[in-house]
């Protein structure tokens, strides 16, 4: 199933595609792998601990920890999971949209898993790990704004450029809009200083409110626009064919379509067939499901799906696996899959 995830990876032509663009999908790609890759490692270790617990006396149980500066024992799945935390934090500091992973990850696995303890015990050294990892940036945002500020002061635009008189759901070219605010967000400072008040913060942090809030309001304001909106950023992000102009080449499009549709369609059976076999499945899924959450209120485009494909992509090679390579399946193990269906022994300690 490897192989064929990574020939299917290296072979996708929506990658292919947006690799002649420069965007930050290069660097936050492999991280977002690298970041499920170590919190999946860090699952396995917590579970092959439980299990050893269970067989074994306690003395024994520390032979793949190691020990802090203060001789005490760090478990290997915890030292995994701060990794996990760190590199999320790197994939966030890549694209901000990612800052909202774990905590979306996390109501998932505490409504759906039956082990929520032992995922809240990993997601709290993951979340320590992300901590470490912001805080040099968060420092520097405060001491420039005054601000808690976690990301960037580029969500008020973004979020304008998603709920607008005559939105779309793609984004507006330029981001036209932005001159008007901050013509508006002079005078305003203008009209505090003139009454003898000195504006909150930064201009930038102040201009991002203003954005932030017209948007709001606009949503409030237009429900029935804010729904078809959702639908439309939503088809924008899973349509089959490119949106954007640069990408309105004939055979580029329709080898986009013909490495996707196939992807999407495997992916989502195997989301749905392997639902009940643990953690490493799941984090695979988890990206798209996310991804389909964020872009219902951020604009959509087939760029933002792009890291999501390559998780599901796993999916779908188990799946094709399955269908095609029995022989192959047999010689690599008695005909499971390379994540097995065995389920965890229960331990009665």
């Amino acid at each position: 199933i490897g192989l064929v995830a990574a020939a299917g990876a290296t072979l996708y032509p929506g990658a292919i595609g947006m690799s002649v663009f420069v965007l930050s999908e290069a660097l936050f790609c492999p991280l977002m792998v690298l970041h499920l890759g170590l919190w999946i490692a860090a699952w396995r270790r917590q579970t092959a601990g439980d299990r050893a617990t269970c067989s074994r006396p306690a003395r024994e149980e520390t032979a793949n920890d190691e020990s802090d500066a203060g001789g005490r024992s760090v478990p290997a799945a915890i030292r995994w999971a701060l990794a996990s935390g760190v590199v999320a934090g790197l994939a966030t500091l890549t694209r901000p949209s990612w800052l909202l992973f774990l905590p979306f990850a996390a109501v998932v696995l505490l409504v759906v898993s039956p082990r929520r303890g032992e995922h809240a015990r990993l997601l709290l050294a993951i979340c320590m790990g992300f901590a470490v990892a912001m805080s040099p940036w968060w420092i520097r945002n405060a001491a420039i704004t005054g601000r808690f500020v976690p990301t960037t002061l580029q969500i008020g635009a973004t979020l304008y450029d998603s709920f607008h008189p005559g939105a779309t759901g793609g984004s507006d070219s330029n981001m036209e809009f932005v001159p008007g605010f901050i013509d508006a967000q002079l005078a305003a400072d203008r009209a505090s200083l003139a009454a003898g008040q000195t504006p909150p913060s930064t201009f930038e942090y102040r201009l991002d409110r203003r954005m932030r809030d017209a948007a709001i309001a606009w949503a409030a304001a237009n429900p029935a626009e804010v729904v078809r909106l959702v639908g439309r950023k939503s088809w924008r992000v899973w349509s089959p064919l490119p949106n954007a102009a640069e990408m309105r080449s004939g055979l580029m499009r329709w080898a986009i379509a013909a490495g996707y549709l196939p992807i999407l369609a495997l992916g989502i059976v195997g989301g749905w067939r392997f639902r009940r076999r643990g953690w490493a499945y799941l984090a695979c899924a988890m990206p798209t499901l996310y991804t389909a959450a964020l872009h219902t209120a951020f604009v959509g485009s087939i760029r933002y799906r792009q890291p999501a494909m390559l998780m599901l992509i796993v999916l779908a090679s188990a799946v094709a696996v399955e269908l095609i390579g029995p022989a192959w399946r047999r010689t690599r193990g008695g005909g499971r899959l390379a994540f097995s269906d065995r389920k965890e022994p229960a331990c009665d300690a």
